[in-house]
């Protein structure tokens, strides 16, 4: 699924999407234009508007 960040630091991100996600769920997330890679866990779910959703990430290990 594709989605939009917001705010990218080493410990994590807040992406937007248009599907709500649970938190607590485990995701790979793939940085096509900086070439990494890694697992993220869902901090949070908002929604943010009709069809909007801002969701935290942690990084539990540095991106690779």
């Amino acid at each position: 699924m594709r989605v939009r960040a917001v705010n990218m630091h080493a410990e994590g991100a807040l992406v937007m999407s248009r599907q709500p996600w649970a938190p607590r769920s485990v995701v790979l997330v793939h940085l096509k234009s900086f070439g990494l890679m890694g697992l993220a866990h869902l901090r949070h779910c908002t929604e943010r508007g009709l069809w909007r959703y801002a969701i935290g990430v942690g990084f539990p290990a540095p991106l690779m």
